[in-house]
């Protein structure tokens, strides 16, 4: 054999510890020569198979990028600028009402808003009530229902306080 034909020929990988005459037994074994060209084969073979797969994938990667910068040039710009233009003034109007909402919702409004509620009911409700008592000292449910009311209001007077605080 030449050496041309020894660099593709497979060899073992203690190839560079044998001797001339061992080397040619191997080259004379039928058996070895066999086994080695069919395992180097099958090794080969599977490599292939390996390589035509993630040649096969990278394919269908491409194809997907090619999909979407397809769907990606259908898209109209104008439209993308427009819905940008939207959420803009949206977002500039969210920040408005959020700006107003902590100025209404500050501490002393809300203090401002429950007293003007409490005194609300204490004209609408406790007043007359306590009128209709006066009136008639002897109405035992008409003493009730003012105690009930009556207690009702202050506990949600003490509610009051204690979320303004």
């Amino acid at each position: 054999m030449n050496k041309q034909s020894l660099d593709h020929f497979p060899l073992p990988e203690n190839v560079s510890s044998l001797n001339t005459k061992q080397l040619q037994e191997l080259l004379d074994n039928d058996e070895f020569l066999n086994h080695y060209v069919v395992n180097k084969s099958y090794h080969e073979h599977n490599e292939i198979i390996k390589y035509e797969k993630e040649t096969q994938r990278l394919q269908e990667i491409l194809d997907e990028i090619r999909s979407i910068s397809e769907s990606l040039s259908g898209i109209n710009k104008d439209q993308i600028r427009s819905n940008i233009s939207t959420l803009e003034k949206n977002n500039t109007s969210l920040k408005e009402q959020l700006s107003y909402l902590k100025t209404e919702l500050s501490h002393d409004n809300i203090k401002q808003f429950l007293d003007s509620y409490l005194n609300k009911i204490q004209k609408t409700q406790i007043d007359p009530l306590k009128q209709k008592v006066i009136n008639d000292v002897y109405n035992v449910d008409l003493h009730k229902e003012y105690v009930e009311t009556l207690t009702k209001f202050n506990r949600l007077r003490i509610l009051f306080k204690s979320l303004s605080t």
